[in-house]
Formats: C-alpha cells, sequence, structure tokens
C-alpha cells in the first residue's frame, strides 16, 4: 500500500550508495531517507551518474537537495541513480520490485534451491 509506495521512492542523500565520493564531491550535512521529486523517476544502476545531498543554502540557511553529476556526461545520456546496491536482493526486490542483475524469476528459483528462503531475509 501507502508505505511501500513512500519507501520505493525514499532516497538517502548521498544517492543511496556511498561511496566514498560524496566528501570530494564537496557534500556535507544530515544523512537520513526524504523523497525528493523528481529523483524517484531516474532509473537504477550500479555505476549511478549522479549523487545527491540535502545541504544548508549559506546566503538563506534553507535546506537545499543539490543533484551532482558523479562523472562528465554525455548530450542526450540518461542521469541514472543508485537505489542502494548494496542491499540483499531480498529486500531490494520487496522495496523496488526487482533484484539488479537478475531476472525476478531466477531469484525466486534461487531462493526455492536454497530451501524456501531460509537464508534470505526479507526486511
Amino acid at each position: 500500500g501507502a508505505f511501500v509506495a513512500i519507501l520505493s521512492r525514499a532516497f538517502s542523500p548521498e544517492g543511496m550508495a556511498g561511496d566514498g565520493d560524496d566528501t570530494e564531491a564537496g557534500f556535507t550535512g544530515p544523512e537520513e531517507r526524504t523523497l525528493e521529486p523528481l529523483l524517484d523517476m531516474l532509473q537504477h544502476s550500479a555505476d549511478a551518474s549522479v549523487i545527491h545531498r540535502r545541504e544548508l543554502d549559506p546566503a538563506s540557511g534553507e535546506e537545499r537537495v543539490v543533484v551532482r553529476a558523479r562523472r562528465s556526461l554525455s548530450e542526450g545520456e540518461e542521469v541514472t541513480n543508485n537505489y542502494d546496491s548494496e542491499l540483499p536482493p531480498a529486500v531490494f526486490l520487496t522495496r523496488f520490485g526487482f533484484v539488479p542483475g537478475m531476472e525476478v524469476g531466477d531469484f525466486v528459483s534461487e531462493v526455492k534451491r536454497q530451501g524456501g528462503g531460509g537464508g534470505w531475509r526479507v526486511g
């Protein structure tokens, strides 16, 4: 229902996968999951093209969301986000409806092969 719709669209400020680039990109500020309009429209990629953070505007003192490219982008290149590739596959599936790098059917078959999901934690 509504909770799943919100959960699937909530992002941590660093763009989900903290890989150490955040400080180098000049980001500072609090880290918590938030709803960010338009960011939820970006497709997932393990090699996301953007990172995002909430920052305080030095002039106004107001909080804002800043999106920065992780690398140079080509004209027409799709802008992508990382939904958190470090999540266990079952959690990723329940939050986003797919498992990165796997077809859902293959994932379900793998769970069955492992004895019905005893090794997978959904949460």
